[in-house]
């Protein structure tokens, strides 16, 4: 339809589509009049600007009136757009008028519809008594008897708070509020929450005191839905609220009381965005005092999916509270969860370790290590896996060498044996960044003899191809470091490879042949000659096609280049 009117221009748009469109519009067909409500928002210019936009109004005033609620919600969202772009003489004349005859109309829908465009249309009318108009007609359908009309009042009130000043909140709007938290249903009640988040970005901290019996009463309200509706909200309302103290001295302690609520729903709304009210209020103590409790009451709580959500959000926390508050609050949390029943609660803690900024010797992070060192006896090999995708970073967070030999060495080397391929291979990409850190010549003379030792002809042939898998990783770090690069090779790798090279299991001579692939670059000529084109030789005439295939691609690289 826009494409229409583009091609008609604005004169025969105005003349001959729209005029179409109201005729059309009798005729019975929802979908199509939703489409045609939600293409009108952007018609504007396309009838000719601003000058022209009040003649929309008359077509989305019919669709605004309608009994599908999908037709008259695309002709509001229509409206907002429009709205903005009239003058102040069409706004006070052409849509203060439509909005009365929605006001007045017979059915329930118009007024429904009316609700939301005050709302939207109330800071563009700018008269004084037209306004006091508006809000008059407001308020007694936040009081009508017809529910649908009632709900669509609230459901639009927090919008139009957000455009009063402070003496009309109190006059007019606070009463209200007041009504709906002691309304019989709960679907009413429900909008309370939103409201008062409103009410946090326009009342001053002084005023916005009038607010906390209200959600007091909302926080005990006997309909879990309200309460969880009370949660959902509390993030956006303390953002809102400029003073932050009112927020940490009154609105904390109710959302502390979220976090323990009866209702498990309830607990996992306000526990799913515990992390978004602490970073809005900076972890001060006044907040972890308040908390405390709940977050050892969060840590046993009966239903996994809240402890599930508490696992998600404990690493954000930890910076945004002071350290000293962090390692008193959180760090028992967080050994309790490693701990937990739910696997996917001991692997969260571990996921996101690495956002930690309290990361020195004697942060947060070194506080878990005992922890996550158990964890690598975990019997679910996803939590396995989560702890050793952070050795490299703890190894560069917590001490150097000595204490990485002393504490997260052998979780390395244990991996490598680890009957899962997934953990296998992360130890060895694991290696190659702790190889990175600490040296090749540190690998070759403290970590390789030990990662090695699981090379045995007589055992599983997994293990020797993880050995291989590993010089794969390491090679890149070992050409970085050349220095030691010859050492690192003649010593620690060929005596392994050259083994490999006569396996009785193909998959290691085939692994082999790649891995001599990678370190071709990094060995010395005369190695080569003596020792690597020999073995490649040899399997050129291997039984395996696929060992001989790799074996050739070899020994052409190694005859060509390096030979």
């Amino acid at each position: 339809m826009c494409t229409l009117g583009l091609a008609l221009g604005p004169s025969r748009t105005r003349s001959d589509l729209l005029p179409y469109l109201t005729e059309f519009a009798q005729v019975e067909n929802d979908e199509v009049h939703s489409g045609i409500a939600k293409q009108l928002g952007s018609f504007v210019d396309l009838v000719g600007g601003a000058e022209y936009a009040p003649l929309l109004l008359p077509l989305l005033e019919k669709f605004a009136a309608e009994e599908e609620t999908v037709i008259r919600t695309s002709a509001c969202e229509a409206l907002r757009k429009i709205i903005p772009q009239l003058s102040a003489e069409a706004a006070q004349s052409d849509l203060y008028n439509m909005i009365q005859r929605l006001v007045d109309g017979e059915w329930f829908t118009a007024r429904c519809s009316s609700c939301n465009l005050i709302a939207s249309s109330y800071s563009y009318i700018r008269d004084v008594e037209q306004q006091q108009q508006l809000r008059t007609w407001f308020i007694s359908m936040c009081h009508t008897d017809t529910p649908m009309v009632r709900k669509a009042a609230l459901k639009a009130l927090g919008d139009l708070v957000l455009n009063l000043d402070e003496k009309v909140i109190s006059s007019d709007i606070l009463p209200i509020i007041r009504e709906v938290v002691i309304d019989d249903l709960d679907g009413m009640r429900l909008f309370a929450a939103d409201v008062c988040t409103a009410f946090a970005k326009v009342l001053s901290a002084e005023e916005f005191k009038q607010i906390i019996p209200i959600l007091e009463t909302l926080q005990e309200d006997t309909s879990w839905r309200v309460r969880c509706q009370l949660a959902i909200q509390i993030p956006l309302l303390v953002k809102n609220l400029t003073e932050k103290s009112v927020a940490e001295n009154s609105v904390v302690p109710i959302y502390a009381k979220l976090l323990v609520d009866l209702e498990a729903e309830v607990r996992l709304a306000a526990t799913s965005r515990l992390d978004k009210v602490v970073v809005e209020l900076k972890g001060s103590e006044t907040v972890a005092d308040a908390l405390e409790l709940a977050l050892a009451s969060l840590t046993n709580d009966a239903e996994p999916n809240v402890r599930l959500a508490l696992s998600k959000t404990l690493i954000n926390l930890c910076n945004y509270f002071p350290p000293p508050s962090a390692s008193k609050l959180l760090v028992p949390v967080m050994q309790s969860l490693s701990q937990d029943e739910f696997y996917v609660v001991r692997r969260n803690i571990i996921a996101d370790l690495h956002l930690l900024t309290d990361s020195g010797p004697n942060g947060v992070l070194a506080n878990l290590v005992p922890q996550l060192l158990e964890l690598t006896k975990d019997p679910k090999w996803r939590v396995r896996l989560a702890v050793i995708e952070k050795t490299s970073m703890l190894a560069s967070t917590l001490g150097g060498q000595r204490m990485f030999e002393r504490k997260l060495q052998n979780l390395i080397i244990l991996s490598l044996a680890d009957h899962v391929s997934a953990i296998r291979e992360q130890a060895c990409e694991q290696a190659a960044k702790v190889v990175a850190i600490f040296g090749a010549r540190w690998a070759a003379e403290r970590f390789f003899p030990q990662a090695f030792a699981i090379y045995d002809n007589n055992t599983n042939y997994l293990h020797r191809m993880t050995c291989l898998l590993l010089m794969q990783c390491v090679s890149q770090e070992v050409q970085e470091q050349k220095h030691t690069q010859d050492y690192t090779l003649e010593t620690a790798f060929f005596p392994f490879l050259t083994q490999a090279f006569v396996d009785e299991v193909a998959n290691v001579r085939l692994l082999a042949s790649q891995t001599m692939l990678k370190l071709l670059p990094h060995c010395k000529r005369e190695t080569i000659t003596a020792v690597v084109l020999p073995a490649l030789r040899a399997l050129v005439v291997d039984p395996d096609d696929d060992v001989k295939y790799f074996a050739i691609v070899c020994l052409d690289e190694a005859t060509r280049n390096y030979a």
